[in-house]
Formats: C-alpha cells, sequence, structure tokens
C-alpha cells in the first residue's frame, strides 16, 4: 500500500466530488461522417435546382431544332435557311469588320495594319530580349477610284485562321539576299522538279526563265530582271492566277514588289518597297498609297503549263532552283491552301459585283481571259469547252471588232490566241471568281451553250450529293 489514492476510472466520479456527475441524461457523441454527407446532398440538390432553371432559360431563347427525319413543331416552325445571296452578303459584312479591325484613323490620315510588333532575342539567352522592332502600317488615305479601306481583307491560313501580314510569303529579289539560283534545264534533276509540276514561263528577248509553281506557293513575289527587262512574277494561289508585270512605272523609277498581307478581288495585294503602295496583282493597278491612281504596270507575256510542256517549248530555259544560302523551305507543301480547297465550291474571299444566285459557272472552273489587239477588250474562255471543240482544230472568234483565232492544246493547258494577221494576244488563265472580281461584266465565249449546260444540270433529278457545277476546275496543284 502506498500513501497515493487510486485514480478512477473516467467513467466514475468519486463520491467526495459530487459535482461531477451529471445531473441529466448522457448527450449521445456527434457523427460527422453524416453531417458530411448531408452538407453534399444539399449541395448537389441545389446545383440541380440552378442548372435546370439555368437551361429552361436557354431553351426559351434558343429555336427548337429537329433531328433529321424527324417531324417539326406545327407550333414553332423552323427558321428558313439562309439563301446563296444572303449567306454572301454576310460573309461580305463579316470581311469588312475584320478588315475595319485594322484600320486606324489619324487626323485626316487612314492606316492599315500592315506588320505587327516583332521582338528579337538573344542568340545566346533565347529568354533576353535584345530589341524590339516596331511594327508598320500601310497609308491608305489616297485611294483608286470605288476603293474602299474595308475592302482590302486581311489574309489568313487556313489552319487555325492564323492572319497573314507583310512579307509572311517572303519575297524574291527584294532584297539582296537571298540570291535567286537558276539551272539550265538538264540540270534540273526529277528531285528538283519533275514533269508533272507546273511552271510559271516567260521570254522577253534572247532570254527564257521558269518560275515552279511549288516555289511560287511559298514566295507569291518574284523580282527579277528577264531580258534586260525588270518584272515581277506574281502568283495568287487561291486565284490560280499567274501575272507578271514590267516594273518600270511611269516616272521611269524600278520598283521592288513584296507581298502585303491582304486580298483585293480573290487576289493577292503587293506593296512596293519605296512608296509603301498598294498594287492589285491581277491588274498591276496602284490601289491605295501614292501611286493610286497612276497609270497600270505594263503586262509581260507568261505561260502556265508543266515543266515538261515548258522544256519542249523553250529547250533553252532556265529554271529557279532555290535560292543561296538556302532557305529552311518545305517547297512540296503548300502553304497558301488546303489539299481539298480545289475540289469544292467555297468561296475564301468575297468578290464585289460578283451575283452568287445568278451565276451559272463553277466559282473554280478554269478560264482563259484573251485581250484584244487594242488593250481594251477582254473575253473569257471556260477551259472545259475548249477542250471539247478544240479537238476540230483551229477555233475563231470576234475580240473587240476583229477576228482571233484560237489554239488551245488540252494536254498542256495552253492558249495560243492571234490576230489573223498574226499578232499575238494576251492570255491568262485563272478561276472563275477571279476573273469576274478582275474583269467585271467580262463576256464569255459560247455562252449560250454555257446556259444551256448549266440549265440541263440545273433541272436534272439530284443525286444523293450536291449537284455537279456547269464546269469542272482545273487540277490544283
Amino acid at each position: 500500500m502506498t500513501d497515493q489514492s487510486e485514480t478512477p476510472p473516467p467513467d466514475q466520479a468519486p463520491e467526495q466530488f459530487p459535482e461531477l456527475v451529471p445531473s441529466g441524461p448522457k448527450p449521445a457523441p456527434i457523427d460527422w461522417r453524416l453531417i458530411a454527407i448531408v452538407a453534399v446532398a444539399v449541395i448537389f440538390l441545389a446545383a440541380v435546382f440552378i442548372n435546370k432553371k439555368f437551361y429552361s432559360k436557354k431553351a426559351v431563347a434558343t429555336p427548337p431544332t429537329t433531328q433529321p427525319g424527324s417531324q417539326q413543331s406545327q407550333a414553332e416552325p423552323a427558321t428558313p435557311p439562309l439563301s446563296l445571296g444572303e449567306q454572301y452578303a454576310a460573309m461580305i459584312r463579316n470581311r469588312e469588320m475584320e478588315a475595319k479591325d485594322c484600320l486606324y484613323h489619324v487626323d485626316d490620315r487612314t492606316l492599315a495594319f500592315a506588320q505587327p510588333p516583332r521582338s528579337i532575342v538573344d542568340e545566346k539567352d533565347p529568354r533576353k530580349i535584345v530589341e524590339i522592332q516596331p511594327g508598320r502600317l500601310f497609308d491608305v488615305t489616297r485611294r483608286a477610284e470605288g476603293v474602299r479601306p474595308e475592302m482590302l481583307f486581311r489574309r489568313t491560313l487556313f489552319a487555325g485562321n492564323r492572319p497573314v501580314f507583310m512579307d509572311f510569303f517572303p519575297p524574291l529579289g527584294l532584297d539582296p539576299d537571298p540570291k535567286m539560283v537558276f539551272k539550265p534545264a538538264a540540270d534540273a534533276t526529277i528531285n528538283v522538279l519533275s514533269d508533272q509540276q507546273r511552271v510559271i514561263g516567260v521570254v522577253i528577248g534572247d532570254e527564257t526563265r521558269a518560275y515552279p509553281i511549288k516555289m511560287m506557293n511559298y514566295h507569291e513575289v518574284i523580282n527579277d530582271t528577264v531580258g534586260g527587262v525588270p518584272i515581277v512574277v506574281t502568283w495568287s494561289a487561291l486565284a490560280q492566277c499567274a501575272a507578271v508585270w514590267e516594273r518600270t512605272l511611269p516616272d521611269r523609277s524600278v520598283a521592288a514588289f513584296g507581298s502585303a498581307g491582304l486580298m483585293y478581288q480573290s487576289s493577292i495585294v503587293l506593296y512596293d518597297k519605296d512608296t509603301n503602295s498598294l498594287w492589285w496583282s491581277a491588274r498591276g493597278q496602284a490601289l491605295a498609297g501614292p501611286h493610286a491612281g497612276d497609270a497600270p504596270l505594263k503586262p509581260v507575256p507568261a505561260t502556265v503549263t508543266s515543266w515538261k510542256a515548258w522544256k519542249q517549248l523553250a529547250p533553252q530555259t532556265l529554271v529557279l532552283t532555290g535560292t543561296d544560302p538556302v532557305l529552311p523551305l518545305n517547297y512540296e507543301l503548300n502553304p497558301a491552301v488546303p489539299q481539298d480547297y480545289f475540289g469544292n465550291n467555297s468561296i475564301a474571299f468575297p468578290v464585289y459585283g460578283f451575283d452568287v444566285e445568278k451565276n451559272r459557272i463553277f466559282p473554280k472552273a478554269y478560264v482563259f481571259v484573251v485581250t484584244g489587239s487594242d488593250g481594251k477588250s477582254v473575253k473569257a474562255y471556260v477551259a472545259q469547252l475548249l477542250a471539247q471543240k478544240a479537238a476540230a482544230g483551229t477555233l475563231e472568234d470576234t475580240l473587240g471588232g476583229e477576228k482571233v483565232t484560237l489554239q488551245f492544246d488540252k494536254e498542256t493547258m495552253v492558249l495560243k490566241a492571234q490576230t489573223q494577221e498574226g499578232k499575238p494576244l494576251l492570255t491568262r488563265g485563272m478561276y472563275w471568281i477571279a476573273c469576274a472580281g478582275g474583269y467585271p461584266g467580262i463576256p464569255l465565249w459560247d455562252e449560250e451553250e454555257i446556259l444551256r449546260a448549266a440549265n440541263a444540270a440545273a433541272n436534272a433529278p439530284a443525286p444523293a450529293e450536291e449537284k455537279a457545277p456547269a464546269t469542272a476546275p482545273a487540277p490544283g496543284e
């Protein structure tokens, strides 16, 4: 035994401490798990109630839709689909709104966004910025007649809808480097240029050049000198249109051109390095800037055909094979348009004056625009009709009040047009949508037959898929 008393159990109070004995019934222990379950249930029910209330309001504000094969409710008729004209007008409004977002008004000047600021990082430490190059603007205050700033649409790449700015497609010949490398036809191996690939052929004096389309898809604008004549070779992939112009301006200065990152009437827009004036590649006309309203550039005849056909037409040709230094570009890809662009009926950019509802020709039908000897008269010839009728031999037509003869080779896709005296006429191939935009109201060769074929196709029973167009497009690159 010890003097220290034994500690009583916790549930028993000694009689000498009556204040520790509870006077009422013993309370039950708290179950925290039950409380947690109840709280989660309350939160869940509240979320369901709020969610149901939100979607019930949304359902009232949203027109009902029906699944294919189901019947539409009589009380709530479906909204009628937009017509082609309404869809086209909506596209124009959307494109103009996008263009206006790139416009700035300073006092009485109107400026168009050309290039965003660019940061230059340290080569040794990419996390360190050593310089910020300022952005650039085009002054579009002075414009050609009928041209509004919002008609100059910002280009975008189809993949990711990425905007395109000045010289996104790097032009050649604008700066001393990189230099262009030309080789004789015999030295252009098949891995550089195969026989089936297309080229833009130019002959001036005793010099002949070929510019592969697969390279033009990346550069779009090439400044060169052929036969002593400064020229600019342009390529609009969306319009499948090659246009070559002399670079000598009316004031006898020689311009150097780049790509502005804009579209006008389905063709690319150029800028000149000295004045930043904007030029329409399809017509050689200054749209905005100091040269707006000046005389257009002088056209240079060019031929778009296969490399095999061009070598036969001009065996002494030189062909562009690359650059020095070599640029890290994969010329086997087309960065301008996706491959499925060539086979569908879509229009990427609006063309003012183009009536989609009255038009009876596939927008991407390949046509040739022939300019008369007066330099003003023009007529469009659909390639498909030429191929059908050229088998009979030389074709005859009237252009600008004089008779002309036409020879079309459907294998090489080359059209030769000349007067009865043998004077060659300027011929340029492009998609119909670009033709309609570049030459509003242009007459069509054998238009009556085109309309008959279109009406027959419209009245024929519709197949499972969309009705076939009146004319087929040329093969895409």
